[in-house]
């Protein structure tokens, strides 16, 4: 989309659901959304053509993505055996902090 770095299914959704919001047609919609891209006033009597659109595309911007289907989660062993080296080393560290090894 002209404002929005994003893919064309979501900037045709944007243009779709700014266009119902403004009770408008689409093509009415996206000469608006053009007009903004080339930061042009708008064609008068578009103004909530305009704020639909501002809306609709500060909506997508702070839309959460949908949750990873999968989670990959570490062997409780593994950060188990990581845990004790590093409170390991931490222990040697303190220990003898000016021995290089």
């Amino acid at each position: 989309m002209a404002l929005v770095p994003c893919t064309v299914t979501v900037a045709h959704r944007i243009l779709d659901n700014a266009s119902r919001a403004a009770g408008l047609p689409r093509e009415l919609t996206a000469r608006v959304v053009m007009s903004l891209r080339d930061d042009i006033c708008a064609p008068p009597g578009d103004d909530r053509a305009e704020r639909a659109v501002r809306a609709e595309i500060e909506r997508a911007r702070t839309s959460t993505p949908a949750p990873p289907a999968a989670a990959l989660f570490p062997s409780p062993f593994v950060l188990r055996q990581h845990v004790s080296q590093v409170r390991a080393a931490r222990r040697r560290t303190l220990a003898a902090p000016h021995d290089a090894a």
